[in-house]
């Protein structure tokens, strides 16, 4: 998932487990779970789970492969090692939040300033919108 640290809302709730911070957060808007190194590494980056993909971290279907090749994505992502294990723990940690993520409202409104104003007449008809910032 795409987003910056300029649209990223935490909610300040974060869980450690097998070395690795779950954090629920809205990323452009949207409930994320976000999971990174408990101890920071060069070049590692987070990984984020949109609330809109729940379903892509489903296990209890015969074909699982969907999900090891998300954490294996995950693990080079965080820079972790790759190894089963790792792979593993990711997957506990990613499942072990989905409920909270799936409970997650959606975000808040955020109240954008005004920054001025524009009007437009258009066949005689006079239409006035506020322009915010």
């Amino acid at each position: 998932m795409q987003g910056d640290a300029a649209n990223l809302i935490d909610t300040g709730k974060a869980q450690q487990q097998y070395g690795l911070v779950r954090h629920y957060t809205y990323i452009n808007g949207d409930p994320c779970l976000l999971i990174r190194p408990a101890v920071p590494r060069l070049g590692a980056n987070a990984f984020a789970i949109r609330q809109d993909d729940l379903w892509r971290w489903r296990t209890d279907c015969e074909d699982v492969r969907m999900v090891a090749k998300a954490a294996v994505h995950g693990a080079n992502v965080m820079q972790l090692d790759p190894t089963p294990q790792t792979w593993k723990q990711i997957v506990t940690v990613i499942q072990d939040g989905l409920d909270e993520l799936h409970a997650m409202p959606p975000a808040p409104q955020q109240k954008r300033k005004v920054v001025g104003e524009i009007e437009v007449i258009a066949n005689g008809r006079r239409f006035t919108k506020d322009i915010y910032q």
